[in-house]
């Protein structure tokens, strides 16, 4: 089951990587736009606002990225030591009422 900062920094993530693509979009076409003869805005502003967007799309998406994948992992591993929790206390419960143990 998610949770609700799950669900929110899922879809982060998700607008942080359609932003990037949208970017990465119109970057190739301003660069078309260029290479096609229509200066739009010279060569080199376009190579240094690439390079800016393209950097900063590309940080910001793989921090979302890493947060999302952190906490994943994280809720992974809280739900596999609650259910080992319960196993021994089960375990526990059953050997003081006497019961035999199965053996695994």
């Amino acid at each position: 089951m998610t949770t609700a900062k799950s669900q929110r920094l899922y879809r982060l993530t998700l607008a942080s990587a359609i932003i990037a693509a949208a970017f990465t979009t119109l970057l190739i076409l301003l660069g078309w736009a260029i290479l096609s003869g229509i200066h739009l805005v010279s060569i080199s502003a376009f190579l240094s606002i690439a390079a800016v967007v393209i950097l900063i799309s590309g940080i910001v998406y793989i921090l979302f990225w890493m947060a999302l994948m952190y906490r994943s992992i994280t809720t992974y591993l809280h739900t596999t030591r609650k259910i080992q929790k319960r196993g021994a206390l089960a375990a526990s419960v059953t050997e003081c009422a006497g019961a035999p143990q199965k053996e695994l």
